[in-house]
C-alpha cells in the first residue's frame, strides 16, 4: 500500500508537492526520465501530423516497458484545433490498439468530441481504462462517461466557481475522480482543497480515495 498525499494524475511540469504524478513527455526532446517518478507519452491531437505518425508510435512504443511509463497519453479528439480531424481519428485509433495491446490505460483530450470518443469506445470493444483530463463539461456528458467506465480529471476550472467543472463535479463519485495540474501554475495541494470545498468534504477524504482509484488503475 503506498503512503502518499497527492496524487497528479497528469502534469506537463515535475512538481515536488505532488507525490505521484504522472508527467506528460510527449512533445519534449531528451527528457530525463529518470527524474520523473511515472510520466505518460502519447500523440496531442494539436500535434498529429500523418506523415510522421508511424515514428510517433515507434516512439511511444520503445517507452512501453520501462516501469516508470504508466499511460498512453494525452490523446484524443479536438475539433476546435486545425489539424483533419480525420488524422486525429487515425492518431487515436492507433493509440487505442497500443492501449488495448500493452494493457496501458489512456489519458484523454477531448474538446467537443464526446459523442466520437464515446462511439469509439463501443466501437473498438475497449477494455483498457479511459481517463478524461482537463474535464470541464456538463454533469449529463460526466454521467455518461462514468456509466460506461471512464474516469474523470479535473483541474484548474474548479477555481471558477461557476465553471461546468465545479458544478458536475459536485454530483459524481468519488471513486470516479482524479485531479491534475495540467500545464498550470497552481500547486495539487490547492486542487486538492478547492475539489473538497466543491465536495464539501473533508480533504483527507479525497486523499484517501483517489489513492484508492490509483491503486485500481495502476495496480
Amino acid at each position: 500500500m503506498f503512503h502518499l498525499n497527492y496524487i497528479d494524475i497528469h502534469t506537463h511540469k515535475i512538481r515536488k508537492s505532488a507525490n505521484i504524478q504522472i508527467v506528460d513527455i510527449s512533445e519534449r526532446v531528451n527528457v530525463d526520465i529518470e527524474i520523473c517518478s511515472h510520466y505518460s507519452m502519447g500523440v496531442h491531437p494539436w500535434f498529429v501530423k500523418e506523415m510522421d505518425l508511424g515514428k510517433k508510435m515507434q516512439n511511444i512504443k520503445s517507452h512501453i516497458d520501462k516501469n516508470s511509463f504508466l499511460a498512453i497519453g494525452e490523446c484524443g479528439l479536438d475539433k476546435v484545433c486545425n489539424v483533419d480531424f480525420n488524422i486525429q481519428l487515425k492518431a487515436f485509433k492507433q493509440q487505442i490498439n497500443l492501449s488495448e495491446k500493452y494493457h496501458k490505460p489512456l489519458i484523454l483530450h477531448i474538446v467537443k468530441s464526446f459523442n466520437e470518443i464515446i462511439q469509439l469506445r463501443i466501437a473498438t470493444k475497449a477494455k483498457q481504462k479511459w481517463i478524461v483530463h482537463g474535464f470541464n463539461g456538463s454533469y449529463q456528458i460526466a454521467k455518461q462517461l462514468i456509466d460506461m467506465g471512464f474516469y474523470i480529471s479535473f483541474g484548474h476550472k474548479l477555481y471558477q466557481q461557476t465553471s461546468k467543472a465545479s458544478k458536475s463535479i459536485k454530483h459524481l463519485p468519488l471513486n470516479r475522480i482524479f485531479l491534475e495540474t495540467d500545464n498550470s501554475e497552481f500547486a495539487i495541494e490547492e486542487v486538492y482543497a478547492l475539489a473538497a470545498e466543491r465536495l464539501n468534504v473533508d480533504v483527507s477524504l479525497v486523499q484517501r480515495q483517489l489513492l484508492l482509484n490509483f491503486i485500481d488503475i495502476f495496480p
